[in-house]
This record gives C-alpha cells, structure tokens and sequence, in this order.
C-alpha cells in the first residue's frame, strides 16, 4: 500500500511522469517490521533522484518481489545513469558532498532496517535494489 501511495502522490504532482510500479507476489500473511515514514522518505528520495538527475520523460519502474524470507524493492530509470564518483562514494563513503546525498540517506535508512542497498548502472539506466529481512505472520 505504501508504494502505491507514494507513486500515486508524484504522478499526481507530475503531469507527464513515466511512473510504473510492479509488485510481483501476494503479500498477504508477510510482514516488514520497519518505520514506515523513514521507508517513505527512502523510496521518495529514490523517485526524486530519477526525476531530478535525468532527462524529461524519463522512464522509471518500481518493483517488489519477495526473494526468498527479504523483500526486494528496485526503483530504475531509463536515464543517463549514476555518475561514477557518486557510485564509488556510496560504495566508499568517506564523503558525500551534496551532491548523492539523497542516496547516502536510502543507504542509512535502509542499514538501520537490516537491509542493503545496491546502486548500479545498467543499460537501461540507473537502478537501486533494496534488500530488506521480512517476518512471516
């Protein structure tokens, strides 16, 4: 529901967005023990990050599977992908200027959930995969 949520708040900020999301698995019975508005800011930082860095009618597709006991949320876009400095800062962090630092808050928020995060270039564009432990109920 959260997904939805925040999907349909930017498309109804944004006219012309290219905004699809895909949840592949019935969720019913499964469980993410988790603050639900650091999980928010963590994916609208995401969705921000796409609609910011790349250029107009830029695709991006958010998707949620479940992989095993994790959730597994991507949010990619058909854009220019991450620059370089900022995929080796994430991976390194001495330092993030300004610049990434949407990114460096998903990473936090999604560390104090158990979780990882893995951002890539693909030819496609950029994509960010989240991981995230689930409970059963």
């Amino acid at each position: 529901a959260l997904l939805r949520q925040i999907a349909t708040d930017f498309l109804n900020q944004h006219d012309s967005l290219a905004l699809s999301v895909n949840i592949s698995h019935n969720f019913e019975g499964i469980t993410l023990h988790a603050d639900t508005a650091l999980l928010e800011r963590a994916v609208r930082n995401l969705i921000e990050n796409s609609i910011l860095h790349t250029p107009a009618n830029t695709k991006i597709l958010i998707t949620l599977e479940m992989s095993g006991t994790c959730f597994t949320l991507s949010v990619c876009d058909t854009g220019g992908g991450y620059p370089e400095t900022i995929l080796q800062a994430l991976t390194h962090p001495p330092e993030l200027s300004t610049h990434g630092l949407g990114l460096s808050i998903v990473q936090q928020i999604i560390g104090l959930h158990g979780g990882t995060t893995t951002f890539s270039n693909t030819e496609q564009g950029a994509c960010c995969v989240i991981t995230l432990p689930s409970s059963s109920v």
